[in-house]
């Protein structure tokens, strides 16, 4: 993904490629096959979202996931994601879940 912009990279990006991205950081491990345990919106703070790598802008609105404690330290992996890219992994996330496929 190029430099910019997240919210223009997003707009660019069609929904099929945009799940079809999902669905390749599922299988790869690089997103959860789980849902969040936490969800939380505002404005974007610089970071780039997980699934698309844009940066979320102060003028994006930006979602942060937390998912439940890991490992012996108990950290608490944590994903920001434009909107639309969430709902793209949520959706293949779902998918994949009622259809038997999950991470590796």
């Amino acid at each position: 993904m190029t430099e910019g912009s997240g919210r223009e990279d997003t707009i660019r990006m069609d929904d099929s490629r945009l799940q079809r991205n999902a669905r390749e950081a599922i299988q790869s491990g690089a997103l959860p096959d789980e849902p969040p345990e936490r969800t939380w919106g505002g404005p974007g703070a610089g970071a780039r979202c997980a699934l698309c790598d844009g940066v979320l802008s102060k003028e994006d609105v930006e979602l942060e996931i937390e998912f439940a404690a890991r490992g012996e330290n108990g950290d608490r992996p944590t994903f920001h994601m434009h909107p639309r890219c969430f709902a793209a992994w949520e959706a293949e996330r779902r998918r994949m879940e009622s259809s038997g496929e999950g991470a590796r």
